[in-house]
């Protein structure tokens, strides 16, 4: 089960603030785009609502192949 868009575990990921290794290379990938994107755009609120709203969308959309990732995220 996908956690939340308000948990705060995204945040967190695209922010920088949590390093995870990820099991799903796709999903490195997402965080990394999504960081560079929020750092890029100074951290801003907008940039990083878009991150967070990106990377939930894609463990919807994956959740059956993330599943080790997600719970090792979210617990």
């Amino acid at each position: 089960m996908v956690p939340a868009i308000n948990h705060p575990r995204y945040r967190q990921l695209v922010t920088g603030e949590l390093t995870f290794q990820f099991q799903a290379y796709a999903m490195s990938m997402c965080v990394s785009r999504n960081i560079r994107m929020v750092e890029k755009e100074g951290k801003s609120p907008t940039a990083i609502k878009k991150a967070i709203d990106d990377v939930y969308a894609f463990i919807v959309k994956y959740e059956s192949v993330l599943q080790a990732d997600i719970a090792a995220i979210f617990g």
